[in-house]
């Protein structure tokens, strides 16, 4: 069986932000409601690319928007939440 290295550290990563955002609130009051924001915060965007062609990933500093910056044929696509813009020469 063949493991897609790149998506298991995409997946680390998300999830990784995932805790720590839930962490953070957790930590720093247990009042319920803050803890709901930060969940719903957490979204869940499907990729319109294959894993092996993104470029760089982020989600901002609130969570409300995920970003994924996909190379495909010397073409850049810029992925933010589940909207897909491109293709571009260049992407800073």
């Amino acid at each position: 069986m063949k493991i897609n290295y790149k998506s298991v550290v995409i997946t680390f990563i998300l999830t990784s932000i995932i805790i720590s955002l839930f962490l953070s609130s957790f930590f720093k009051s247990e009042k319920k409601q803050e803890i709901k924001e930060v969940i719903d915060k957490v979204r869940s965007y499907d990729l319109k690319f294959d894993a092996n062609y993104i470029d760089r990933i982020n989600l901002s500093p609130n969570g409300k928007y995920g970003y994924a910056v996909f190379k495909k044929d010397n073409k850049y696509y810029v992925q933010i939440n589940n909207q897909t813009y491109g293709p571009y020469d260049v992407v800073l």
